[in-house]
């Protein structure tokens, strides 16, 4: 599911799954709740009970500018690929090919920073971490570090166990996308 989806299905189900629409929880939300978004989230999981894919999208719903609607996918990765870290775009590229190859399961979806991606879970994530370098993150449990495929450490989001730097497309090898299948095939 696309963020977007995502989006969407958590707002169609809210009155459903709390007892209160949108409208009213952005209502009571911005009544009663903290200044900040962060601290609103914070407030809506702690004092209602909800979760945090809920309270982030009532959040972010009282503090946008009227009409403003979410960026694209493209609109993200279009912006993490920009100035200085353009000659980066042709590396992302080369891993989304490689992606789509896996299987019509497999998803890239963009974040403000990365890319995560998904096969019904979260099974990697693709993040411009310098001027001259991709990092790949796999989600490898039990598979030893070994030449390129080194620990994540702090890199990612804890999803991630081990962490491939990539300098240009050609390094998007076959031992490159072994790991990526890997990884996606563990959460089938």
């Amino acid at each position: 599911m696309r963020p977007e989806e995502m989006s969407a299905a958590i707002v169609r189900n809210l009155a459903a799954k709390t007892g209160r629409a949108l409208d009213e929880w952005i209502d009571l939300a911005g009544r009663e709740g903290p200044a900040t978004r962060r601290q609103r989230v914070e407030w809506l999981k702690a004092v209602h009970g909800l979760g945090h894919g809920q309270a982030e999208q009532i959040a972010w719903r009282i503090d946008r500018p009227p009409g403003e609607v979410p960026p694209t996918d493209e609109q993200l990765i279009e912006a993490q690929y920009t100035g200085p870290k353009a000659s980066l775009r042709p590396i992302y590229e080369r891993l989304a090919e490689a992606i789509r190859a896996l299987g019509p399961d497999a998803a890239a979806e963009a974040r403000q920073t990365y890319v995560s991606l998904v096969r019904r879970r979260q099974f990697g994530l693709i993040a411009a971490s310098t001027r001259t370098r991709i990092d790949l993150g796999l989600r490898l449990p039990g598979v030893a570090p070994v030449g390129r495929l080194q620990p994540a450490g702090s890199f990612g989001s804890g999803q991630v166990t081990h962490r491939v730097g990539l300098g240009s497309p050609g390094e998007v090898d076959a031992e490159v996308v072994g790991w990526l299948r890997a990884a996606y095939e563990a959460r089938g």
